[in-house]
This record gives structure tokens, sequence and C-alpha cells, in this order.
């Protein structure tokens, strides 16, 4: 049986986080802190003028053997475009 401490640490509602670099932001519906796993996944994010999108149903925290961190996704799509210049109005 799960207790209501447990309950809360795996099914943490999540708002909308900036990345510490300012150039993007990300939402994750439920955390299980324990197992690092993300549910309902969004992520958007913006580089030297390319804007990328990613949405995924699942995603688990992963450590490479340099000690750097990814996101591995599953069931997930990705989208990137080049941001086009909206003309002014006058």
């Amino acid at each position: 049986m799960i207790s209501g401490k447990q309950r809360d640490q795996r099914n943490r509602t999540r708002c909308f986080q900036e990345t510490r670099n300012g150039q993007g932001v990300y939402f994750a519906q439920t955390v299980d802190r324990e197992t690092s796993l993300y549910e309902h996944v969004f992520a958007y994010g913006s580089n030297a003028g390319q804007d990328g999108v990613i949405i995924a149903t699942r995603a688990k925290k992963q450590f490479g053997e340099n000690g750097d961190r990814f996101l591995v996704l599953e069931n997930g799509v990705r989208y990137e475009g080049v941001r086009v210049n909206q003309p002014t109005d006058g």
C-alpha cells in the first residue's frame, strides 16, 4: 500500500519552470522523484533564433558516464523551426 507521503512525492503536479539559462521553459504533469520518471512532458527552448518544442508521454532522467544529464523520452515528438521576424505596423 502506498502511504500518503509516497503518493504526494510521486504525483506532485508541476507548473511551468524556466530553464537556468532563461532560453526556455519545461513542464511535467507528474514527477516521481524516487525513480526520476516524468509524465506528460512539454519543453520549449530557443537558441540562436531557432525554436524547439518537445512533447512526450513519459521521460526518465539519466546520467552519462561523465556526469552529463539526459532526459530519455518515450512516445515523444520534437519540432524545430526558425523564428521568422513579424512585420511591424506602419
